[in-house]
């Protein structure tokens, strides 16, 4: 979906609708897209580590805010 959103197969789309609705699958692929956005500054090389020596576990409160 996000390199090539045109080879999205029928199958795939036939299977998301016996699931979901319009709306749930306009939602789940915002959703995809907001946890991409990172790839560009990957792809640069300017993203920057929280930590240099391990993974970083984080969660999102109610109110849209990440909590470390």
């Amino acid at each position: 979906m996000m390199t090539l959103p045109g080879d999205i197969e029928d199958e795939l789309v036939t299977a998301l609708h016996a699931h979901f609705d319009e709306d749930e699958i306009m939602e789940l692929s915002l959703y995809v897209m907001k946890w991409n956005g990172q790839k560009i500054k990957v792809s640069l090389g300017i993203d920057s580590a929280v930590s240099d020596e391990h993974l970083t576990f984080f969660d999102i409160d109610p109110d849209g805010k990440v909590l470390w």
